[in-house]
């Protein structure tokens, strides 16, 4: 798992002020659930819940920076789109405008004038449409955002445990 990469294990080093191996992290799915286990193996059982504890942390905090960065540059696509696109209408708009001061002063429209009316409007249409639709995405986006933004729950923060879970060498006296 990503968990246990360089990057996360460094920085989990670099918050407890010691140097931690990845070696020393297990990290495993729970079987038939969404939930991950993390141990962490250290000369003092206080340093191993201190690390599978930062882990969880770190890799939270990296997940939230992720999402978060990929949300971010996708609104950010969609609203110079979007304004790209209010600048569209806005031009048409002025066009079909200069039409209606042309009606009013001449009180008449050319058949040239009535084309390009309809031409405007045709596009004033699908420039409208666009934006409706792209502002949809925009919505979604954001709804999407506040939804997932963070999926790391630690359901069960790691405690020491005082009694060494594995053989010890034997020492000859």
């Amino acid at each position: 798992l990503t968990m246990s990469t360089k990057p996360i294990v460094d920085t989990v080093s670099e918050r407890l002020g010691y140097r931690v191996q990845a070696s020393a992290i297990n990290v495993e799915q729970v079987e038939y659930t969404q939930l991950i286990r993390v141990t962490a193996k250290a000369n003092d059982a206080t340093k191993a819940a201190d690390i599978a504890n930062t882990l969880v942390a770190v890799f939270n905090e990296q997940v939230t920076t992720d999402q978060t960065s990929r949300y971010a540059e996708l609104k950010a696509d969609l609203e110079k789109e979007l304004a790209n696109l209010d600048d569209q209408i806005e031009a048409v708009n002025g066009k079909l405008a200069l039409l209606d001061v042309k009606y009013t002063d001449q009180q008449q429209f050319s058949a040239e004038d009535l084309v390009k009316q309809a031409q405007l409007e045709e596009e004033l249409s699908q420039y409208q449409y666009t934006r409706s639709y792209l502002l949809s995405d925009y919505q979604k986006i954001k709804y999407s955002e506040a939804q997932y933004t963070s999926t790391i729950i630690q359901k069960d923060p790691a405690v020491p445990n005082p009694e060494a879970i594995q053989p010890q060498p034997m020492k000859a006296g």
